[in-house]
């Protein structure tokens, strides 16, 4: 599976759990109809009111459909890198 990362804005930062909840649940709907895919974490950048959800999925596709059937208004979807600092 591939790392992705969804882009939209979120206005009302309190909003933030309910938009995880949704995506979490679309996500293991789309993976039971045979499209893997699962949310790994969201990040809030209250600032900017700008949400990235990264996803590891087996398709760009399955992220789309995942934010589409959560009713999540998406930015963009990009192809992402995560990379963890090495243990010291």
């Amino acid at each position: 599976m591939s790392a992705y990362a969804v882009e939209h804005y979120l206005p009302e930062p309190d909003a933030l759990q309910a938009v995880v909840s949704r995506l979490a649940s679309a996500a293991e709907a789309i993976s039971a109809d045979g499209l893997p895919v699962r949310l790994a974490c969201s990040i809030l950048v209250r600032e900017d009111e700008l949400c990235i959800h990264l996803f590891a999925a087996a398709s760009q596709e399955a992220v789309a459909k995942t934010a589409e059937r959560a009713g999540l208004p998406i930015e963009r979807i990009a192809e992402a890198a995560l990379v963890w600092p090495a243990a010291r």
